[in-house]
């Protein structure tokens, strides 16, 4: 009878990236739920050191007294393709595979294996147990499930290279309105052009954008997308890909209210600075009628804090500069990317 184990040598980046106690680790091992069912039915314990203390569908949950490195499933290979209508490839094939998962301080962090390094960056074609152990021709990363975001580089060693993107961060703000419609896919052509220039920045950054609605999207870009990246045709899709899809038209967004959406999700303590790229909607025309209940976020909670502030804005700055305090420059038309081009660039600046 064949052995078949998954060697997890990338269990070294978890020791790196972080300090673990002498306390028992929670492991979540994913496997497809046959191959389970198969070595719950004859008592098979996956782990040395460990102790089941739940199986679910596809799942087995254990407490190990150490971080194990090594996942034994003594059935042959002809059980699991004949019995259990698994597919199993050689390893030499360099196929992505699916790994155990390991779960600490109630985050699932995963590691997955990748044929070439343009999977690994844009996080495609990682299949279920195609093979049973990582090669060093495949490249692997480290990712944090429960936020959807990786928290490594892609590598080709053991040796998981976390992301530099630590500290506060410089929050970009793209409002959708209508007035923003004339520049349509100028502004994000524009943010290209600065974005290709910041490849392997470590400035912490993330770039939103405030939706028909009034909704806050989840990131478009950061930082930590950027760590892999080179320059080239690929590199300018994938930044692309990610700022494309910024489209204006809404016709109910409120310029100064707004930015409560933004307060909720980043906290003052978070920011850096804030850069908002938008038009005057909802602002009185006589600025002594804004009420101070909408100034309460640039005024009030990032001013405190120290939060520099930047708007650029179809419209006049009377407000935004008298009111909320902020720095502000009108968009001119036929100079209005090279504005948002040039003030973009000096707000990334470390």
């Amino acid at each position: 009878m064949n052995i078949y184990k998954i060697t997890s040598f990338f269990i070294l980046a978890l020791l790196i990236s972080y300090s673990f106690a002498s306390q028992p680790y929670k492991v979540k091992i994913k496997l497809p739920y046959k191959l389970i069912e198969k070595l719950n039915s004859e008592n098979i314990n996956l782990l040395k050191d460990c102790e089941t203390v739940d199986i679910q569908k596809d799942t087995v949950i254990a407490n190990c007294n150490k971080l194990p490195t090594t996942l034994t499933i003594p059935l042959s290979k002809q059980e699991i393709e004949q019995e259990l209508h698994i597919q199993i490839k050689l390893i030499s094939n360099s196929q992505p595979t699916t790994p155990p998962i390991i779960d600490y301080n109630n985050k699932d962090y995963a590691i997955y294996s990748y044929s070439n390094k343009t999977d690994c960056r844009e996080n495609t074609n990682h299949q279920q147990l195609e093979s049973i152990e990582f090669t060093h021709d495949n490249y692997i990363r480290l990712f944090d499930e429960l936020n959807d975001k990786p928290i490594s580089r892609c590598t080709q060693t053991n040796e998981f290279k976390p992301y530099d993107c630590h500290g506060k961060r410089k929050l970009i703000i793209i409002s959708t309105g209508d007035k923003l419609d004339k520049y349509g896919r100028q502004i994000p052509t524009t943010m290209l052009k600065v974005f290709e220039k910041q490849l392997k920045t470590s400035t912490p950054f993330t770039v939103v954008k405030i939706e028909p609605g009034r909704k806050l999207s989840s990131a478009l870009l950061r930082c930590e997308d950027m760590a892999d990246l080179e320059k080239s045709k690929e590199t300018r899709r994938f930044i692309w890909q990610r700022l494309h899809n910024i489209r204006f038209g809404a016709s109910d967004l409120r310029a100064l209210q707004d930015l409560d959406l933004i307060n909720i999700v980043y906290n003052k303590q978070s920011l850096q600075s804030v850069y908002y790229i938008t038009y005057n909607s909802n602002i009185p025309r006589n600025i002594n009628d804004i009420n101070d209940k909408n100034l309460s976020v640039p005024l009030i909670t990032w001013k405190r804090a120290g939060i520099p502030f930047t708007v650029l804005t179809t419209g006049k700055c009377t407000a935004w500069t008298q009111k909320a305090e902020a720095q502000c420059q009108t968009l001119q038309d036929e100079q209005a990317m090279m504005q948002i081009q040039t003030s973009l660039e000096e707000f990334l600046k470390p």
